[in-house]
């Protein structure tokens, strides 16, 4: 039995206990008052049963006369309050154990996607770890080793730990973003400032690959931090550049659709097979077709990270996507 279904089974005792504990004790009043509802109604009952000379019949000898049905029917109500004791006894049985299941469903899902954090989070530091250390151990045994290629040795070596410098932030990140602690500050704002800053940032990196950034771009003013907006798209920006062939087309556009703004990214990339988009906003994860046809850093927690940015927002972002054609990540975000 697993930890949860035994807290599972312990919290339906223990609603089962208190639904008993209240329900016996209204049965318990109930009982009461039906007996002594049916004493009063002896009572009433004396004064109809007479002697021969016309004399009421004192209430302690028409109680005797009456015992048998009287106890018949203490008898009957105690098994009439038992019967509707059991029936809401096995209703809350029921009933508790699909609540308990409710109630812990979400803390089991958030221990298993910590488990499955952790285990991500360690394999991913593992590697680099890895790496610098068979790295250092080559190095050492080498008895040959000259400043020029001790000098390459560090190079790699730094190029590493900027790696997981970057793993380390990136996960701080998200994890400050899912817990709702980042500092967002939502104020009035024109979309174009934020969008214009990304692209700003990423421009070098286009440039590298000879791709043109296309926008086409509206004045949108909505409720949203510009700081946390600015890393959405970069995040996209970065990944639509990344997996990108080179002199392709990047295309960013604004439009205003049901009282929000859809902000796309386009481009002409490797896309992604329909197997990988359910788990694209996953952390940890890439696809198989980036991993397969291009060579990208990253650690997959961008678009998870973009995410969380998107839902503090109280927007949506999706992805359309055909494979050796390009990809369009769309973000709805309201605009009041």
């Amino acid at each position: 039995m697993t930890r949860f279904s035994s807290a599972r089974l312990k919290l339906t005792l223990w609603y089962l206990i208190i639904v008993a504990i209240v329900s016996f004790s209204f049965s318990a009043i109930i009982y009461n008052g039906v007996v002594s509802e049916l004493e009063r109604g002896f009572q009433i009952a004396e004064f109809h049963v007479q002697s021969p000379n016309n004399v009421f019949v004192p209430r302690k000898i028409a109680l005797q006369i009456l015992k048998d049905d009287f106890e018949l029917a203490k008898k009957a109500v105690t098994i009439r309050l038992l019967s509707i004791n059991a029936i809401i006894i096995a209703a809350s049985g029921i009933a508790a154990y699909i609540l308990a299941g409710k109630t812990l469903e979400p803390l089991q899902l958030a221990l298993e996607e910590q488990k499955r954090f952790t285990a991500d989070a360690s394999h991913e530091l593992k590697t680099p770890l890895t790496a610098l250390r068979t790295e250092l151990e080559v190095a050492l045994r080498d008895k040959k080793l000259n400043l020029k290629d001790a000098k390459n040795m560090l190079k790699s070596n730094l190029e590493e730990v900027a790696n997981l410098q970057n793993l380390s932030e990136n996960l701080m990140k998200l994890t400050r973003y899912s817990q709702g602690i980042n500092g967002i500050r939502f104020n009035r704002l024109n979309i174009k400032i934020p969008l214009e800053q990304a692209i700003k940032k990423v421009t070098p990196m286009a440039k590298a690959k000879n791709i043109k950034l296309r926008k086409d771009i509206s004045n949108i003013e909505i409720k949203a931090d510009s700081q946390s907006l600015e890393e959405l798209f970069i995040i996209l920006l970065d990944n639509a550049i990344k997996y990108s062939p080179e002199k392709s087309v990047v295309i960013i556009s604004t439009l205003v659709h049901r009282n929000k703004v859809a902000v796309d990214v386009a481009d002409q990339g490797v896309g992604i097979a329909k197997a990988d988009i359910p788990h694209l906003f996953d952390r940890f994860y890439r696809a198989d077709v980036s991993r397969n046809k291009t060579k990208a850093d990253g650690y997959g927690l961008g678009l998870a990270i973009a995410k969380e940015i998107v839902e503090r927002h109280k927007g949506e972002i999706s992805v359309r996507s055909i494979v050796d054609k390009g990809s369009t990540f769309t973000v709805l975000l309201p605009i009041s």
